[in-house]
């Protein structure tokens, strides 16, 4: 497979917005079938250094589910964003096997 769907929860709604989490799975267009999957939680005062954090967007995190709450407590899983991207890289690279065909990302907007 060498389609890949990227999805981000973030503390924000611009392209700076502070990452929380990264999910990400390989699929086929074409028959929807979904391959390896990706999950990164974020620390987010490693991940506020580098981005920006929306009063809204907290708001509406608070009024969430207590297990997405819950996500974004810090724990044993969380890491900071450089392992969090890096561990992505290495993902894409070890899940896209054929060198020759470009790998293709998709995700909601372009920023």
């Amino acid at each position: 497979m060498h389609n890949v769907m990227l999805d981000l929860e973030t503390m924000g709604k611009g392209p700076r917005a502070a990452i929380v989490t990264i999910g990400a799975v390989f699929f086929d267009p074409m028959t929807g079938e979904l391959g390896a999957e990706f999950e990164a939680h974020i620390h987010l005062g490693d991940s506020a250094r580098f981005g920006e954090i929306d009063p809204d967007t907290v708001l509406w995190w608070l009024q969430q589910s207590d297990e997405a709450r819950a996500a974004l407590k810090p724990s044993s899983k969380h890491q900071s964003l450089s392992e969090a991207l890096a561990g992505l890289y290495s993902w894409m690279e070890a899940g896209d096997q054929d060198e020759y065909v470009p790998l293709h990302v998709w995700g909601n907007g372009a920023s």
